[in-house]
């Protein structure tokens, strides 16, 4: 009785699957820019490696048919994160509610919804988190973006 109690007990807890980063587009936080723009160059992305601002640098990759993803890595004064537009994942076409069960479906996790920034977050296990936007009128934003959050920064109590 008591192993069928503790066995019912644990299948009721949240665990995290995996220890994974979140991936989007075949990227994630586990990899360097550098990489990141390789992968992208594999997909027909042209990359150049340019200046951002006075203290940094950004990987932009296009595609010719409007396909756009910058990679902001080692950001001094904002959050690394990597930008994707509507046409990087063919869903500038696609209503927005769709999209937004396609990504659940796919990442299996449940997004949080910010009614003030008109945000979809869906939080990795590792700290990352993937944010989609939308205007007030419910079309899509500029982009989904991955962020790195806190990955690979374990708390160290």
């Amino acid at each position: 009785m008591k192993k069928l109690l503790l066995i019912l007990l644990l299948s009721c807890v949240s665990l995290p699957v995996s220890g994974k980063p979140l991936s989007f587009h075949d990227l994630d936080w586990s990899m360097s820019a550098f990489r990141m723009s390789e992968v992208l160059e594999r997909k027909n992305y042209q990359c150049t490696f340019e200046p951002y601002d006075d203290f940094s640098s950004v990987w932009n990759c296009t595609k010719s048919n409007g396909a756009l993803v910058r990679i902001f890595e080692d950001q001094p004064l904002s959050s690394n994160t990597i930008l994707f537009n509507c046409e990087a994942f063919n869903g500038c076409q696609h209503p927005f509610g769709v999209l937004v069960d396609a990504i659940t479906e796919r990442l299996n996790i449940e997004p949080t919804f910010n009614l003030q920034t008109l945000e979809y977050t869906w939080h990795g296990t590792e700290g990352d988190n993937l944010t989609f936007n939308r205007t007030p009128d419910g079309t899509l934003l500029f982009a989904i973006s991955l962020n790195k959050g806190y990955y690979g920064e374990k708390l160290d109590f």
